[in-house]
């Protein structure tokens, strides 16, 4: 059924929002498989049958499982980039800055679909080691260089260029809001949302307080 906007677009344009349309929808579904069933058991009928499209419009918009959770995995850090630029605009006074940064990562832990998916990913990545680094190099240019660009300025330990020492800390602090979320998921009433609150802002303090003891560069410059 067509939206009232496609009724009255011209027909290229009503042709890219139906196949917008159909991506998102995809992409939707995608997530919800993903984290229901896992990558690996994922198939593309379910995908397909999620989102009440054929297999045919699931093989139009991509090549195979493999750069559908790709797809989402840019998705979902755009969507996390553009959070954090708005919370980054948000009147907060200089001394409150890091308190409200906490809340929003304690209110973001509850979402089980993106946090599996995002295990999913890098479940995926262990278990291809000829991937598994050009992913990883890619998560860090990402995936971190995000969460440093909102803590910097607030935090002046994270000022500066990333060193190997930021990516270690920003991965440690993945590591344990991925085991909140997980864990949240499958005790909610021993985790409620208050205690995971209290847990990120002790992780985030003990993160800032860590020092490596390596004085190796960090790992995208080694690679290059």
């Amino acid at each position: 059924m067509s939206t009232v906007l496609e009724q009255f677009a011209p027909a290229g344009s009503r042709q890219a929002m139906r196949s917008e349309a159909t991506r998102k929808a995809l992409l939707e579904a995608a997530r919800k498989v993903f984290a229901r069933d896992g990558f690996e058991a994922a198939r593309i009928e379910d995908i397909a049958a999620e989102a009440g499209r054929s297999r045919g419009a699931f093989y139009a918009n991509f090549a195979n499982k493999e750069a559908a959770i790709f797809a989402l995995r840019n998705q979902a850090l755009a969507e996390y980039e553009a959070e954090m630029l708005r919370l980054q605009a948000e009147a907060v006074p200089p001394e409150k800055q890091l308190e409200h940064f906490e809340q929003w990562i304690a209110k973001r832990i509850p979402d089980a679909g993106q946090i599996l998916v995002q295990l999913e990913f890098k479940q995926f990545a262990a278990r291809h080691p000829e991937l598994r680094r050009k992913l990883l190099l890619e998560h860090l240019r990402k995936q971190c260089k995000v969460e440093l660009e909102c803590v910097e300025g607030r935090l002046p330990s994270l000022n500066g260029p990333v060193t190997r020492e930021q990516q270690q800390r920003m991965l440690l602090v993945e590591s344990v809001l991925e085991g909140l979320a997980l864990n949240h998921q499958f005790s909610p009433e021993l985790l409620p949302e208050e205690t995971l609150q209290q847990m990120v802002h002790l992780l985030l303090n003990a993160a800032l307080d860590w020092r490596s003891s390596s004085a190796e560069p960090a790992l995208e410059a080694a690679s290059e």
